[in-house]
This record gives C-alpha cells, sequence and structure tokens, in this order.
C-alpha cells in the first residue's frame, strides 16, 4: 500500500482508427516532500527539492506527486503530458481505462477542499496542438474522483490512456492566386447588417463613384464572403482571395446599365450560423457589426444567378414546416478587460429582464430549444446565486451558479450555459429572466446570450422568408417544400451556397408555391416577395491592391494605420538601407484581400 500511495504508474497507449501499432510509454509519478510551486503558464508546476521546504505563497501543506501541476482556482495537483502524434492526425479523442484508486487521506482532504467538488470520474481534458507543424496531444487529468460506490473521494493510482486518432488524407490542396482581385479595375466598398436579397439601384452606384457613363451590365459584379468571423484554428481554410458573388441584373435588356436598373444579391450580415446536430447554433462577429462588400467593375465576365437544382422524384417527405433560429447577445462589459468574451444585460440593480422573440406561425405542438448562456459572480465555493427562466405557461425553471473563492488568484466568476426545451404557443416567444442574489451587496449576474430554435409553419409573411428543414436531411430523401400563402412571391432562391444563389423553379397551387430538391444534405431557400429589398450602407471608392503579389521572401512586414505612415516609411527605408526587403501594409488592406474588407483578427 505505501508503495500504491506513493507512485502514479501512467500507461500510454496510441492507437489509430485505422488500428497502427500501437506506442506504449510508461510514467510513474512519485509523490514527495518538499518541494516548492514554480510558476508555469497558467498553471503552477511543482519542483521537487532535495532537503528543502516550499517557500512559495502557494504552499503545499501535504505535497503531490513529483511533476504535478497546480490548477490555481481549485488548488488541486493534476497530471499533464505532452505527446507526439503522426504528421497527418487532424484531430483526436483520448479516453482514460483501467483506473486503479486509493482513498485519499483525511489529511489530503483537508489540503485539497476542492476534493468536494468532484465527480465519479477524474476530469480528463484533451487538445490537439501543434508545433513546428508537428500534432501535439496535450493531456491532462485531475487524479481524484468520489467513488460510485462508497462516496467517498479516491485517488488515481495508475491508469492508462488511450487515443483515437483522426487522420487526414494529403489534407486541403494548397491554391493560392498570384495575383488579388483587386489589382486590377475599379471597385467600390459598401455594408449590411442583416442576411436577406439586397438591392443596388443606379443611384446607388452613382452614389458610391462608379462612372455611370456608358456602362454595360456585364462589367458589374458583386464580391464579397459569408464565412462571418474567420475561424481562429490555422488550420481551417477560408477564401484566399475575394470571392466573387452571383447575381440578378435588371437592365431593361438592353445591356447598359441605366436609370431606374437594379442589381439584385443575396448576402450575409457579420454573423454565422452553423448547424450541430438538428440545432444551430450562432458565432457573433467579434470584431465587426457590419458584413462589407465590394462592387467590381471590369474585373471578371459577368456572374449571374442560374436555376438550381430540382428534381421530379417522388418526395420521401413533404416539408410545410422550418426550423426558425434567432439569438438575442449585446456586448456591453468585458469583466477581466481582456480578451474578446463580452457580455450583456447586468442583474443587480435591475434583478429582472424581459425579451421577446418574434415567430409568426409556430408549429403547434412542436418543441423549441432555448440556450442560456451566461455568467454569475457570487463570493463562497459553497455558496449559490439562482437564475430563472420562464416563458409565460410554457416554461418556469430555476438553476444555481455556484460562487467563487474570494482568492484573488481565482475566477472571477463562473459561467454557464443551460439548454431548455419547451413547447411555446402563440406570434411570439416572450422571456423573462430573474436573478435571485445569494448576498444582496455582491453577487451579481451577466448574461451572455440567448438562443431559440423553434418550428415555424412554413407561410410567408413579411418581404422576405429564409428557411431550412433539418429535419428532412437524410440518405435517398427527396423534399417537397410546400410554402403557402405566396400568392405575392416573386422569386424563391436557393442559398445553400450563399455565394452562389439558385433560382428555384416553383409549382403554383393557388396560394401555394412548391418545389422538389433532393436532401440528402441541408438545403437553404428564401423567398421574397418584388419590393422591400433590404438597402446597403455607401461606404465609398476602394483602390487597387495587390498584397498577393508581395515579392518573397520579404524579411520585414510594417502593418500601420494611415496615420502613422510617414514614420513606417522612414523605417522601412532605414532597413532597407540594411539590405533588407521592406514591405508596409495598412490593416484595412489586409481586411480587404483577407477577410471581406470586415475588421478581424484573424485576417
Amino acid at each position: 500500500m505505501t508503495t500504491l500511495r506513493n507512485a502514479i504508474s501512467t500507461f500510454l497507449v496510441l492507437a489509430s482508427v485505422a488500428g497502427s501499432a500501437q506506442l506504449r510509454t510508461e510514467r510513474t509519478l512519485r509523490w514527495s516532500h518538499g518541494s516548492t510551486t514554480t510558476e508555469q503558464g497558467g498553471a503552477q508546476e511543482v519542483r521537487t527539492k532535495s532537503g528543502t521546504e516550499g517557500t512559495s505563497a502557494a504552499q503545499w501543506t501535504i505535497q503531490p506527486f513529483a511533476g504535478a501541476f497546480y490548477d490555481k482556482e481549485r488548488g488541486l495537483p493534476f497530471y499533464h503530458e505532452v505527446m507526439p502524434l503522426a504528421g497527418n492526425v487532424t484531430g483526436f479523442s483520448a479516453f482514460l481505462r483501467d483506473g486503479v484508486y486509493v482513498e485519499v487521506t483525511r489529511e489530503e482532504s483537508s489540503a485539497w477542499p476542492a476534493l468536494a467538488d468532484l465527480g465519479p470520474e477524474p476530469e480528463l481534458s484533451s487538445h490537439l496542438s501543434w508545433f513546428r507543424k508537428v500534432p501535439q496531444a496535450l493531456i491532462s487529468v485531475v487524479p481524484f474522483r468520489r467513488s460510485p460506490s462508497t462516496g467517498r473521494m479516491e485517488k488515481l493510482i495508475s491508469f492508462r490512456l488511450e487515443f483515437a486518432e483522426t487522420r487526414g488524407g494529403g489534407g486541403v490542396p494548397k491554391s493560392y492566386p498570384a495575383n488579388s482581385r483587386m489589382a486590377s479595375g475599379e471597385w467600390f466598398r459598401f455594408g449590411l447588417v442583416k442576411d436577406g436579397i439586397h438591392q443596388l439601384t443606379y443611384d446607388n452606384l452613382r452614389d458610391l463613384g462608379v462612372d455611370m457613363n456608358g456602362l454595360a451590365s456585364d462589367q458589374i459584379n458583386v464580391y464579397g464572403g459569408h464565412y462571418g468571423m474567420i475561424p481562429f484554428q490555422n488550420n481551417a481554410h477560408p477564401p484566399t482571395d475575394l470571392p466573387i458573388c452571383s447575381i440578378q441584373v435588371d437592365d431593361g435588356g438592353d445591356g447598359n446599365f441605366g436609370p431606374g436598373d437594379r442589381l439584385l444579391f443575396y448576402a450575409t450580415g457579420p454573423h454565422r450560423w452553423d448547424l450541430n446536430g438538428a440545432l444551430f447554433v450562432h458565432t457573433k462577429h467579434s470584431y465587426s457589426d457590419t458584413a462589407h462588400y465590394f462592387v467590381g467593375i471590369g474585373v471578371d465576365p459577368p456572374q449571374r444567378i442560374g436555376p438550381a437544382a430540382t428534381t421530379n422524384a417522388e418526395p420521401t417527405t413533404t416539408v410545410t414546416s422550418f426550423t426558425d433560429r434567432q439569438f438575442i447577445e449585446r456586448d456591453l462589459v468585458n469583466l477581466v478587460k481582456s480578451g474578446r468574451t463580452w457580455y450583456g444585460e447586468l442583474f443587480d440593480l435591475v434583478l429582472t429582464y424581459n425579451f421577446a422573440f418574434e415567430t409568426p406561425f409556430l408549429t403547434n405542438g412542436a418543441d423549441a430549444t432555448l440556450v442560456f448562456s451566461g455568467v454569475a459572480r457570487t463570493i463562497g465555493t459553497s455558496n449559490a446565486s439562482t437564475f430563472t427562466v420562464s416563458s409565460g405557461s410554457a416554461l418556469n425553471t430555476s438553476f444555481q451558479v455556484n460562487g467563487v473563492s474570494d482568492n484573488y488568484i481565482a475566477s472571477q466568476a463562473n459561467t454557464f450555459t443551460q439548454t431548455f426545451t419547451f413547447n411555446p404557443t402563440g406570434s411570439s416567444v416572450p422571456l423573462t429572466i430573474s436573478f435571485a442574489k445569494f448576498d444582496p451587496i455582491t453577487s451579481k449576474g451577466w448574461m451572455n446570450y440567448l438562443e431559440l430554435n423553434c418550428r415555424r409553419d412554413l407561410r410567408m409573411i413579411g418581404d422576405q422568408l429564409g428557411f431550412r428543414d433539418p429535419l428532412s436531411v437524410g440518405t435517398g430523401n427527396v423534399a417537397e417544400f410546400v410554402l403557402d400563402q405566396a400568392q405575392s412571391v416573386y422569386r424563391v432562391w436557393e442559398i445553400t451556397d450563399p455565394n452562389e444563389p439558385r433560382n428555384v423553379d416553383l409549382a403554383v397551387n393557388g396560394q401555394q408555391r412548391s418545389f422538389r430538391v433532393v436532401s440528402d444534405s441541408l438545403r437553404q431557400f428564401i423567398a421574397f416577395r418584388d419590393g422591400g429589398h433590404l438597402s446597403p450602407v455607401l461606404i465609398g471608392r476602394a483602390g487597387n491592391q495587390d498584397l498577393h503579389a508581395t515579392a518573397l521572401p520579404t524579411d520585414l512586414v510594417i502593418l500601420c494605420p494611415p496615420a502613422f505612415m510617414g514614420p513606417a516609411q522612414q523605417l522601412a527605408e532605414a532597413r532597407m538601407n540594411e539590405g533588407l526587403t521592406v514591405a508596409i501594409v495598412t490593416p484595412q488592406q489586409v481586411y480587404n484581400e483577407f477577410s471581406s474588407g470586415n475588421r478581424d483578427a484573424a485576417a
């Protein structure tokens, strides 16, 4: 038993999904006495010094195993391992197997009071990292659990880690244009804030600065991305240049863009929706509340809207309702004055807020899913404040958010994300959120966002209606979409690829419009009337630029706003006199070519 208490043996097994050879390495972590703690990034690593006593402010009462890392927030030791992976690994899952446990001692329980909050399994976290283009598995294990059989706290003595790797093929083929689209032609920038059908008229182009004298319609194109905020992961592959958008040009058929003519095009705002299972999740743009697009004159051949791919096959499902998705999120305060996470409504002096989602033609009997995310601060880890969420008689539920330590190195507050399923009725979903403080003075709460997925009948309302149905998706499925109250609908466009919308051929049956499509993957559409199109915000001319053609190798890139261009030129000249190759770039030039003109840290 002494040996068990003084050592943790760790057996690591690396195995690919394809069942390749296994790599076994053994780790022995021995408990020792007389150690001090030293800072290591966001944790504190335990270093053993024979014959010395710990002098750190974070003094251990009971020494953990040698090589342990220290969780500042909870004061618990944890095991951390970095393992190199195969070069073509794109992801992995880690599993803890064959754990052997013994009860923690009374002294250990007293030294680490946060043990009482742990669950029936050791906490295992894993992360894929890259170092010099080599993938690495970052594994952390909090080697304690509450025994499912006795309810007593136990520490992990030995265990085995298994890795299930996801291997990529040859990766994404590298394709990088030699020159930017913005290197030639004339360019004009505009912005918008909503998803939908937008219109640019003759007067709009003239106000942007376009020379309208004898302008041929075929010279006009619209450019811009529909991907929202660029992913932070460096293995994502956003467009490497401005994408071109398919548009509809109404010029009377004479080929010239004159007074009374217009462009119609689909565009998305700055935020993004992604399907996760049967529900949609949103990503709000952290850096821009406006999505930017460009009019390009004389750059590419005309990109126009073509026909959508429909079918005459017998439908396997008839779609008369769709999944609507909405969110409420305001960025008002950054609690730690760092990072990109901002919060909205403060629950302090005001303890109750009312919200509402407009959801006309809710489908009777269909469940809705609400996600409520936020943060709360209550002093004391054994204390908790309470949120209550209600929606008429359809929803009334409460949950607690545990408190935090008053230690200055502990978390400022505890985050939460709660999901509720309920059955709303009517033409809107009203919500009331209340906060019950544990301490009337110090307890506070903040809302991050509300996110709603609900089912609505597929009926035309308003000037535009975007719709999609994840429930119709399946291998070999053919979905017939039946749009009711659609007698005044002008067009239905498929917007599955938002850069390349397609016109859907509609069947007419009274006030209904219908069409059939293969639905082995999610198909998305928008119906709209001829009028009430959204109007962009005009910005003006954008000059030619070509960062893609920057000479390589470039020794120094100076990124500076136009206001500092003079000093940047002086610095560049000094470095060029030293024999360096220097390029000066403004942030907006980077945004124009790599994030569709939007302010974006990942560009």
